[in-house]
């Protein structure tokens, strides 16, 4: 099990166990017994993230480990990584279903794709940042709404739309 945040949150199917000592990392994480399990260092120009439980491998060999009623949240490993890597983004989403790509056109222009995993359609708000707007939709259910843009997407599907700076 993971604790972030103060939260436990995530169970593994713990084989071998590493024990880690920080010299210079940010815990991020750890293990009920205090071992650190995710961390973060600087390196470089960029950070190094570091889990010593294998997400990758619980997700692939448990079929289901994502989309059940009772899932891990996994997804909250990936959100710490992605908050440091951020910036400059137009979007946010509230849901860990709906996968958001941001591709630049020009300095007034960007093409958002909104990829929903689950096997099952998926209803969304998308926080747009202040300057942009929706310009245009190519694929899917996507309106303005008081607070960006609603989206509505089907089972594995995704919405395409453009943004435009005022």
């Amino acid at each position: 099990m993971i604790n972030l945040e103060g939260t436990p949150v995530l169970r593994f199917n713990e084989g071998l166990k590493l024990a880690v000592k920080p010299t210079r990392a940010q815990v991020l994480g750890v293990q009920e017994d205090g071992n650190p399990a995710f961390t973060v260092s600087k390196y470089g120009k960029g950070k190094v993230f570091f889990l010593s439980l294998p997400l990758e491998m619980e997700v692939a060999m448990r079929p289901g480990v994502i989309q059940d009623a009772d899932a891990q949240p996994y997804w909250r490993v990936y959100r710490e990584i992605v908050r440091s890597i951020r910036s400059g983004r137009v979007l946010s989403k509230n849901t860990p279903y709906v996968g958001l790509t941001e591709h630049p056109v020009d300095a007034k222009n960007r093409i958002a794709i909104a990829v929903n995993y689950a096997p099952e359609a998926k209803e969304t708000q998308l926080k747009v940042h202040p300057g942009w707007r929706l310009k245009r939709s190519y694929r899917g259910r996507v309106n303005p709404d008081d607070i960006g843009i609603y989206c509505a997407i089907g089972a594995n599907d995704a919405a395409v739309f453009l943004l435009q700076r005022k």
